[in-house]
């Protein structure tokens, strides 16, 4: 059983056009993420397209990759009681994600913006609302520490890096062992002492190479552990007691939308990782729902 916890988001998949009032700040941080304030953030949610709306998250979005193979997975996340906390929950359901949800009322659930450009490169922007926020009450502890692996990822270090730290402690404590994935250049780099320590918990850690490079190495300090190195359209690196192994992404007629790629990675890749323990076959797997997803205009598995 895996674990997940995480942002609960609804993405809205939006082409990028040149009288964004935004168009600055994505070409600046074209292929990640960027930051508005809550009024430039509405200017943007005025022309969104309801049909354009999927289930997201980074966890969340690798958990659908993890269970469309056949995993058994639940989710642990925060929505409001909106239309996008509705779609979020019958989402999960759709794929068999076992929920974990804690519903407030009267609150908005997470919504995150991507435009996703002419090739296919997505950035985005993103308000958690209710998802912001994590208190000991919404912890569901037994779940967590009766699982076999937990899955947790750098975005909800953000604002919430004092529970992070407790659950993983806690959990790891429990014999449960631990993937984590480091989300965003700017979060690693707002977080990296936080991330230090923590490093010494996981068992595997996900990232691109600038999410790497921001943390400042790729080479495991423990023995055993695994650290799994996106690269695109170059596929991915791999290095576990200090062997390396490159794999080839596989290719794929068009790019049509980067956009949960590296998520739909990790799930493919923990699925076969706990299956079989073959790094191999891990990473086939993962570069194998990477292309799904690249080929996809709504980024769906």
């Amino acid at each position: 059983m895996l674990f997940g916890f995480g942002n609960a988001m609804v993405d809205y998949t939006v082409p990028l056009a040149a009288d964004n009032p935004c168009l600055e700040q994505i070409n600046a941080e074209k292929g990640g993420f960027f930051r508005t304030d809550n009024a430039t953030f509405d200017v943007l949610a005025q022309k969104l397209d309801v049909s354009q709306a999927v289930c997201g998250g980074s966890v969340a979005n690798s958990l659908k990759a993890f269970a469309k193979l056949g995993g058994k997975a639940t989710f642990f996340g925060k929505i409001g009681d909106d239309a996008n906390g509705a779609l979020f929950e019958q989402e999960l359901e759709a794929y068999g994600i076992k929920s974990s949800l804690v519903k407030v009322e009267g609150q908005k659930s997470g919504c995150s913006i991507v435009f996703v450009d002419q090739d296919g490169e997505k950035t985005a922007t993103a308000k958690r609302f209710v998802a912001a926020r994590v208190f000991d009450r919404d912890i569901p502890w037994m779940p967590i520490i009766s699982s076999d692996w937990l899955f947790a990822e750098g975005y909800w270090l953000d604002g919430n890096s004092t529970k992070v730290e407790k659950i993983i402690q806690t959990t790891y404590a429990a014999g449960v062992k631990i993937a984590f994935t480091l989300s965003d250049v700017k979060i690693v780099e707002e977080n990296k002492a936080c991330i230090e320590r923590l490093m010494p918990y996981f068992s595997i850690v996900f990232g691109n190479k600038n999410e790497f490079e921001a943390y400042g190495a790729f080479e495991p300090l423990i023995k055993k552990q695994i650290w799994v190195k996106t690269l695109g359209a170059k596929g991915v690196d791999v290095i576990r007691k200090r062997c390396r192994s490159l794999f080839s992404a596989y290719v794929v007629d068009e790019v049509v939308n980067t956009n949960g790629a590296g998520d739909a990675f990790a799930g493919g890749f923990l699925y076969q990782y706990l299956k079989t323990g073959s790094i191999e076959a891990a990473a086939k797997q993962g570069l194998i729902c990477a292309a799904e997803v690249v080929s996809s205009p709504l980024s769906h598995l």
